[in-house]
């Protein structure tokens, strides 16, 4: 429960807030390869991960399509289903058995109810993680695949490490055979 209570160090909320926040939420428990999200049903959950990691993907004509990972700390739901209460567009599967947190999106909003600060919160991490989701894609589009290695290897070195190498050549739309060229040129 450390990293979901880290989320609001810092924050207006108090101590009794907290506390209903956190009576609101699940613990739950998944193993390396299940799916907590798939497309086509609407994502009515968002998470906290407390351990493990996780990716992002999209399948369209057989392919699959890695978008980003997500790990320890982070807040992990199909954004777009979830606030538009539209089909999921995302498969969400754990790389790694894995600790998680989730509250149900009719919760959530008895939770604003109840602890206005809460939704000031919220607002700021949307706008963080948008910021972030952008960051991400204009460093996978921008350069050529030595220079977006090397961007996710300094930013993401743990992931590079616990995912396996298809998935990361995957996510940056390159070949594993490249990226074991472009990692072995890094070691030297």
């Amino acid at each position: 429960m450390q990293r979901l209570l880290s989320l609001y160090n810092g924050t207006d909320i108090s101590t009794a807030d907290l506390l209903f926040i956190m009576s609101k939420v699940e613990r739950l428990f998944v193993k390396k390869g299940q799916l907590i999200g798939v497309p086509g049903e609407v994502c009515e959950q968002m998470f906290v991960i407390e351990s493990g990691l996780f990716r992002c993907y999209m399948e369209e004509d057989g392919k699959e399509y890695t978008l980003f990972f997500r790990q320890e700390g982070e807040i992990l739901t199909d954004f777009r289903s979830f606030i538009r209460k539209e089909p999921a567009q995302l498969f969400i599967q754990a790389l790694e058995d894995a600790e998680l947190y989730r509250l149900q999106a009719s919760q959530l909003q008895e939770i604003y109810a109840r602890v206005p600060a809460m939704g000031q919160f919220n607002h700021q991490m949307l706008q963080n993680y948008y910021v972030r989701l952008l960051d991400s894609f204009t460093h996978l589009f921008a350069g050529d695949a030595k220079r977006r290695f090397i961007r996710f290897a300094e930013h993401h070195a743990d992931i590079l490490r616990r995912v396996p190498q298809h998935m990361i050549a995957n996510y940056l739309r390159i070949t594993p055979t490249h990226l074991s060229r472009l990692k072995r040129q890094q070691i030297k």
